[in-house]
């Protein structure tokens, strides 16, 4: 099971890559150009792309692009970000032939709850 995270959220991870994999040394510099991925809502293949989200604000995030960065000031070490277009299982699996690196990651995107709806704004019509 991976992370559970409600419906109509963003989610937010970070991804390691070492050189040579299973080391502790860090590879910096990795651009979403260089980096692939294979998308899976309910074991079910999307065609995501990947794309480069150091200039792109979380307003801006739609389902359909997974965002992959090098966080600023932090070398070697990445920002994802996407936003998943429905409820069920994930995974997403990025690969980065330049260093043999596989990362995967796995989400329980789940309904929101009724509570989490009463937060937010009600109208009355009387």
């Amino acid at each position: 099971m991976g992370r559970s995270i409600s419906a109509a959220s963003l989610v937010f991870d970070q991804i390691d890559l070492y050189n040579p994999p299973g080391s502790i040394t860090r590879v910096a510099g990795v651009l979403a150009a260089n980096v692939s991925i294979s998308v899976f809502s309910n074991n079910v293949p999307l065609t995501w792309a990947i794309q480069d989200g150091s200039a792109v604000p979380d307003s801006s995030i739609s389902a359909g692009i997974v965002y992959f960065n090098e966080i600023i000031g932090q070398p070697g070490f990445y920002s994802v970000r996407f936003y998943p277009d429905r409820i069920g299982f994930w995974k997403i699996v990025f690969s980065v032939p330049s260093i043999a690196a596989e990362v995967i990651r796995e989400y329980d995107i789940s309904p929101m709850s009724s509570s989490a709806s009463a937060n937010g704004l009600n109208a009355s019509f009387m």
